[in-house]
């Protein structure tokens, strides 16, 4: 009898630890890499009187290929203000397009975490992240 708990128990364990030990693998980006390697461009532009649109344009290509969304963050690590799921305004095959508005102070503290679909491993999805003031402080 305890065998059989025994045994149930450790099939339990191996069915469930793929989703315990599964983490998405994120590589930081620079800027100088995400122009070169996806023809991404970051435009900042007011948006009424307190307020910026912040407009992320790339084209899907490498690891972007196969682009599904985008995480937004806006703060630091101890003081995360904001996080929230962005979906591509625009999608085609040669370009995507990502939006948001924000006060203007907080573009400098913005995060993009862009997701891709991988062929194995799970979760299957892969990110490159970005800091979106590295983009301004290149214009």
């Amino acid at each position: 009898m305890k065998s059989t708990i025994f045994v149930s128990l450790l099939a339990i364990l191996l069915v469930a630890a793929p989703s315990i030990f599964a983490s998405i693998r994120v590589t930081n980006v620079s800027n100088e890499q995400a122009v070169k390697d996806y023809a991404m461009s970051v435009q900042v532009q007011p948006v009424g009187t307190n307020h910026v649109g912040v407009r992320v344009a790339f084209v899907p290509r490498g690891r972007l290929a196969t682009f599904s969304s985008a995480q937004l963050e806006i703060g630091s690590a101890d003081q995360l203000l904001v996080s929230a799921r962005l979906l591509p305004e625009v999608k085609t095959t040669n370009s995507v397009v990502l939006y948001f508005q924000t006060q203007p102070a907080n573009v400098t503290i913005s995060t993009l975490t862009l997701y891709y679909r991988i062929d194995k491993g799970y979760p299957p999805y892969d990110a490159v992240k970005i800091n979106v003031r590295d983009f301004l402080a290149s214009e």
